[in-house]
């Protein structure tokens, strides 16, 4: 027969037990909830659901602690509540965090230029976008606006878009690339087209470049450049500030 004594003695063993477990899960939640942290801060390219899976282990170390701890229902029903309220709003701020992590890297990576064809008409330059980022691109779709263009001291035209030039399939990592003309409507149609042009030729281009990665949660955005042919007197492309207001073509003088 057990004793009230011992029975007492059994309990506080128990509760003893208990309280170590609670305290040895409580520590093995702390790496798991600091790594998914830093995992989403540090890592240039983190995976989500890596991320989200380390979260989802301190949750549940936490939980068997507070489990092992508390004995009563409540105390209980209440840390379930806040913990799948934590879980939301950790995920809520993982995701943020991720999509931002994901296109700064495609935004300082993938590179967009612009360079006179084998034909060496400036007026039909070739868009070249490379992808040097951490990020597979799904799809790409370019758009190419030219701001101004002067053929000597003439006006020729400004504000023409050439709108939804979709990519050639994905753009892998690794430098994966894609050369079309910029100033071509679909059906290979080119845009300007000027016989006889002079060397000294002005052509001030904005360019947009639409992309999806291809995870699966896709991140989207615009990769936005801007080049000048002729610009003070060099008869190469080059790349400008894109906040410029006005054109960087003026009408040259006599």
């Amino acid at each position: 027969m057990v004793t009230k004594a011992q029975r007492e003695r059994q309990e506080r063993t128990a509760g003893a037990k208990r309280k170590k477990r609670a305290l040895v899960f409580t520590i093995l939640s702390l790496p798991a909830d600091f790594g998914s942290w830093g995992y989403f801060v540090v890592a240039a390219n983190p995976s989500f659901y890596f991320g989200m899976a380390l979260f989802f282990v301190a949750a549940a170390f936490l939980s068997i602690a507070v489990f092992e701890y508390f004995r009563g229902r409540w105390v209980r029903a209440i840390f379930i509540v806040g913990i799948l309220v934590c879980f939301w709003l950790v995920g809520v701020w993982a995701e943020s965090e991720w999509i931002k992590k994901v296109n700064s890297d495609i935004q300082s990576n993938l590179d967009v230029s612009i360079s006179i064809p084998s034909s060496g008409d400036p007026l039909d330059p070739m868009l070249t976008v490379v992808n040097n980022s951490h990020t597979d691109l799904a799809n790409h779709e370019v758009n190419c606006l030219l701001v101004k263009l002067f053929v000597g001291r003439l006006h020729i035209a400004e504000d023409i878009s050439t709108k939804g030039i979709v990519g050639n399939g994905p753009l892998r990592i690794g430098g994966d690339a894609d050369t079309r003309g910029c100033l071509t409507f679909e059906g290979v149609r080119r845009s300007i087209r000027v016989l006889n042009a002079p060397p000294n030729v002005c052509e001030d281009v904005k360019v947009q470049v639409h992309y999806r990665s291809e995870d699966s949660l896709p991140v989207e955005g615009v990769k936005e450049a801007r080049f000048v042919y002729g610009y003070l007197g060099n008869n190469s492309w080059l790349k400008e500030s894109n906040d410029r207001k006005t054109s960087y073509c003026v009408k040259p003088p006599l």
